[in-house]
């Protein structure tokens, strides 16, 4: 069922068992003291359930992958790489997805481009389960490419643009007034800021890849101190999330969700227990933040700076220099 793609998140690091050494995309030209420099910008495509794709080339074949920060290392699904020709190789180990679904196949590309930005030596990608991609969907854009640079999402005028790292007091040049707020990467480049969920500190994990917003329901249990009983959770229903085991989905009347300023009033944070949102023991209170509330923002992620720029979507705009 295709709704099982509710949440995507890769969760265990798959770095580690594929060959290193990435290929870093180049930038065409190298910035000046205080210059905020774009060097390429992509069409985005809304895909039905609210996440994005752009376009890009492997081999110098053009295809459409979504943009995922919630994901460790770009991939692809088998289709594309049977259309390529690429040997899909066996990794010593694997890494897995929320609810139990794994992989542990890569394939190596001769190049990877997205316009003009482009891979200077041969890059590795996962292979995608198949649960994972719908028919539209050729693969997922992760950190591995994005956190070569400063990355900005506008998802009014439908964009998704690249930088150079900012040699400015700030990059936000659409806006005089914006929130900043600090990025905790870790060994996989995912993003992770501090928030507060209705007064309680969460770790809040930036997920393009997810139509909504999820949290373990056993970890907001613990943090608020809910009853099992407590009236206030709504059994909402059951999918098999990511093609693994049948997930019920439960939501609560969460009042606010706050970081850097910003206030998401009545956030709509879907819970799972922690079996099917964390397999591999993760029962922290985090709260995946998907597109059904990215979508509200325009960012731009400095991932050398280690900080998020973020305004309204709708904020007063400037075209980009």
């Amino acid at each position: 069922m295709r709704t099982s793609r509710a949440v995507r998140a890769i969760i265990t690091a798959i770095c580690s068992v594929l060959p290193c050494g990435f290929a870093q995309a180049q930038n065409t030209v190298a910035p000046q003291a205080c210059q905020i420099l774009m060097v390429e910008s992509l069409d985005m495509e809304t895909a039905p359930t609210g996440e994005f794709l752009v376009p890009v080339t492997l081999n110098n074949r053009p295809y459409k992958l979504l943009v995922d920060t919630g994901s460790v290392l770009s991939s692809i699904s088998g289709d594309v790489a049977q259309q390529l020709g690429l040997p899909m190789l066996l990794a010593f180990g694997g890494g897995s997805f929320i609810n139990g679904s794994t992989t542990n196949r890569y394939a190596m590309l001769d190049s990877i481009a997205f316009g003009r930005l482009h891979s200077t030596r041969r890059w590795p990608v996962v292979i995608d389960p198949d649960a994972i991609l719908t028919p539209t969907q050729s693969g997922l854009v992760g950190p591995d490419v994005m956190s070569n640079y400063d990355v900005e999402l506008d998802f009014l005028a439908g964009k998704m643009n690249f930088f150079a790292a900012n040699t400015c007091a700030t990059p936000v040049y659409w806006a005089n007034e914006y929130s900043q707020v600090p990025m905790n990467l870790n060994a996989g480049s995912q993003i992770l800021i501090d928030a507060m969920l209705d007064g309680k500190p969460v770790k809040v994990f930036l997920d393009t890849g997810s139509p909504t917003s999820v949290m373990s329901l056993d970890a907001a249990r613990s943090l608020f101190g809910w009853r099992d009983d407590d009236p206030r959770v709504i059994f909402k229903h059951t999918v098999p999330l990511n093609g693994g085991a049948p997930t019920p989905f439960y939501g609560f009347p969460f009042a606010s969700l706050n970081f850097g300023g910003v206030t998401v009033q009545n956030p709509k944070i879907s819970l799972i227990p922690k079996a099917n949102f964390s397999p591999n023991g993760r029962d922290d209170a985090q709260v995946i933040l998907g597109m059904s509330v990215i979508r509200q923002l325009h960012l731009m992620m400095a991932y050398k700076e280690k900080t998020l720029y973020l305004t309204a979507a709708e904020a007063s705009r400037t075209p980009p220099p």
